[in-house]
């Protein structure tokens, strides 16, 4: 019902353009109709890759939308981070041809009303479902674009680490503020005096790269940071640059791309897409782990306290032991055979 909705408000010709983040929730069969005059623009790696594969054009970075390009249609499901969507709506306005349309959807409790109020003109939402489907043209769209200004790109200090400084901005898991899973974490391994001395180090979904640079301060010798979003990426590497570190990162799903082998494996893997949980994420990133790992390496892991990781790690590493846990996060340490 979505998709048909969604395909009665495109334009019969022009150029489309797909914005997608995490949430992915774009309707793929219609995409694929669509190919031909569809681009699809996201920051996540594993939503470019599977396009890619598909044979659309993909642009794969923090929502830079094409430049010289005149869509006839933009395409945004509705981004649970409002200051993502207010950049998408702002830059829309600017990238529509004059007789363009934009079209958003998404659920009553992601705000879908209160963005489209700000536009004046904007056509009535149409519930389908649990989902609310609203278009509105061009020119509304540019009279109302003030409306929408934000400050999505402003990349601001959030934290200290020792001598290091910690950066982030919008668009990354926990941008105002450190994540309390990966404190805990960092407060086991520095508390307990776990060394690093020598080792190189890997951050698996390292985000803005927090854990990282906790492992420089246990005296890690080379860093990798790795991520599925590319934001979260160009902040690591700012990150490692500005307090002049050995390290670098890359852009992959859950390390898919690396060869190289490493000491050490730090991690606090998502556990949800979107809103929902998904224990194979789990499953992923510790398979991810042993995979990445040299033989003897060791990983130390941070999980919301509920889950059972102990039982999901089981045919990666035989044991698994739990070191740290305050009811609601809890530390465990792998080691490869």
């Amino acid at each position: 019902m979505l998709d048909k909705a969604i395909n009665h408000l495109l334009p019969q010709s022009g150029d489309l353009l797909w914005v997608l983040d995490e949430t992915d929730a774009a309707p793929s069969e219609l995409i694929l109709k669509e190919a031909r005059r569809s681009t699809i623009l996201t920051n996540r790696y594993d939503i470019a890759e599977r396009y890619r594969g598909l044979g659309l054009s993909t642009e794969l970075s923090d929502f830079l939308f094409p430049t010289g390009s005149q869509w006839s249609a933009i395409i945004f499901p509705i981004s649970k981070e409002k200051l993502l969507c207010k950049h998408v709506i702002y830059q829309s306005a600017l990238s529509l041809n004059e007789n363009g349309r934009f079209i958003l959807y998404g659920k009553k409790n992601q705000g879908i009303k209160s963005l489209f109020a700000a536009i004046q003109g904007s056509e009535a939402l149409k519930k389908i479902g649990e989902d609310y489907i609203g278009a509105c043209h061009q020119l509304n769209l540019f009279e109302a674009k003030e409306n929408f200004s934000s400050n999505y790109t402003e990349v601001s200090n959030i934290a200290k680490i020792a001598q290091f400084t910690v950066s982030s901005k919008p668009g990354i898991f926990s941008w105002k503020k450190l994540d309390q899973g990966s404190i805990f974490l960092a407060n086991y391994l520095t508390e307990q005096k776990i060394h690093f001395n020598g080792k190189t180090v890997l951050d698996l979904a390292c985000g803005c790269g927090h854990l990282a640079l906790v492992s420089a301060t246990l005296g890690a010798e080379h860093l990798h940071g790795t991520d599925n979003n590319v934001t979260a990426i160009e902040i690591c590497r700012k990150n490692f640059m500005n307090n002049t570190l050995n390290a670098d990162a890359s852009c992959d799903d859950a390390g898919s791309k690396l060869t190289a082998r490493f000491d050490i494996v730090v991690c606090n893997p998502p556990f949800h897409i979107g809103k929902q949980s998904d224990y194979s994420l789990t499953s992923k990133f510790i398979e991810a782990a042993a995979r990445c790992l040299k033989s003897g390496g060791e990983a130390w892991f941070v999980f919301n306290a509920f889950i059972p990781a102990e039982r999901l790690a089981k045919s990666s590493f035989p044991m698994a032991n739990q070191v740290a846990n305050n009811k609601q996060f809890k530390v465990l340490y792998f080691k490869k055979a």
